[in-house]
């Protein structure tokens, strides 16, 4: 598993039950973003974007 799935999974599991969504995708999608963004120690999009894996 890259660091990426493993962050990914450690926040939704600590975030999950402190939030109220309608649809789960809403929380996965905000995820993934946090995850890019502290992997990528950066907000630029461009640099959050190559650390997000895209679905195969």
């Amino acid at each position: 598993m890259s660091n990426s799935y493993e962050l990914y999974h450690r926040l939704v599991y600590a975030v999950h039950p402190l939030v109220s969504v309608s649809h789960i995708q809403q929380l996965a999608n905000w995820m993934w973003i946090v995850v890019g963004i502290l992997q990528a120690d950066s907000i630029a999009l461009s640099k959050i974007a190559t650390l997000i894996p895209l679905p195969i």
